[in-house]
């Protein structure tokens, strides 16, 4: 008995899902991975100005390979000690004024994920 002619055609469909990421998520994009850009450490002396950047990726996956797509979503970030390094907004984006000597982690996050940075700021 031969196969069906539309057989062939589904099993050609199936593989591409397998193991594939939604690109979004209940909430918005799905993120993956989420990195602060720069060193994961700086030193700098009070009234430094410093532009905080991080990017949010989603996972994608084929058969063979998996990959990493850049998605827009909301970075929130915080410090650990506001006495020492304050997060404030300009029309540009985030950034991180160093205030005091000391030592403060500034913590990026988005999507349940977060990455974080060590700010040491010098007299």
């Amino acid at each position: 008995m031969r196969a069906p002619e539309w057989i062939p055609a589904l099993l050609l469909l199936a593989p591409a899902s397998v193991g594939c990421t939604a690109p979004t998520g209940p909430s918005g994009p799905q993120v993956d991975l989420l990195e602060i850009s720069g060193a994961p450490a700086l030193s700098a002396e009070v009234g430094t100005t410093v532009r905080l950047v991080a990017h949010a990726y989603d996972r994608r996956c084929d058969i063979e390979y998996c990959w990493y797509v850049s998605v827009q979503v909301a970075i929130r970030w915080t410090t650990s000690d506001p006495s020492v390094v304050r997060i404030e907004t300009d029309p540009s984006g985030k950034r991180a004024m160093l205030v005091a000597p000391g030592v403060a982690r500034l913590v990026a996050s988005a999507g349940g994920l977060e990455d974080t940075m060590t700010v040491t700021v010098l007299p």
